[in-house]
């Protein structure tokens, strides 16, 4: 049996989710372990009223998963995309799309909070190598079990 959830709030932007693609995009390629990568992570903390991070290092590198939480009622739901991006891919569809409206999502949520509990995850990790999905699997890991269901967008 499919359930449907729909979260009741009015899409109000205090920034449009292009502009932030805008930005994010002038940042350039954020492959793990460079200085894109590290600004590109700031920028989405930066966007955010109190996120939390779960850092991991794997292959030699530290990866950051980055979470902001809603409080609510029922149970929660996860909405995801990944931040990094591929080498030589600056990431606009991959990856900055969803960041972009993740983060037009999480304005939205702060100016009428939802009345379902629901996380905006960013996934770090995704396009390294042949897409080895390891913010992913890292938080599925941890607490898949905790969702009634994870949507996730990419190139969006």
């Amino acid at each position: 049996m499919a359930l449907l959830f729909i979260i009741s709030t009015k899409l109000i932007f205090a920034k449009h989710p292009y502009d932030y693609l805008i930005e994010f995009c002038r940042i350039g390629e954020r492959i793990p372990g460079t200085i894109g990568h590290k600004q590109a992570r700031d920028f989405i903390i930066n966007n955010l009223n109190n996120p939390e991070i779960d850092s991991f290092f794997t292959r030699g590198t530290w990866f950051y998963n980055i979470y902001k939480r809603y409080s609510g009622k029922s149970r929660r739901i996860g909405i995801a995309a990944h931040w990094d991006s591929d080498i030589g891919c600056p990431g606009a569809n991959d990856g900055g799309s969803g960041v972009a409206l993740l983060l037009g999502l999480a304005d939205t949520l702060e100016l009428n909070p939802p009345e379902m509990a629901v996380d905006i995850i960013f996934f770090d990790g995704e396009d390294v190598g042949k897409a080895e999905l390891l913010g992913s699997k890292h938080f599925a890991a941890k607490c898949v079990n905790n969702y009634a269901f994870i949507l996730v967008l990419d190139m969006v």
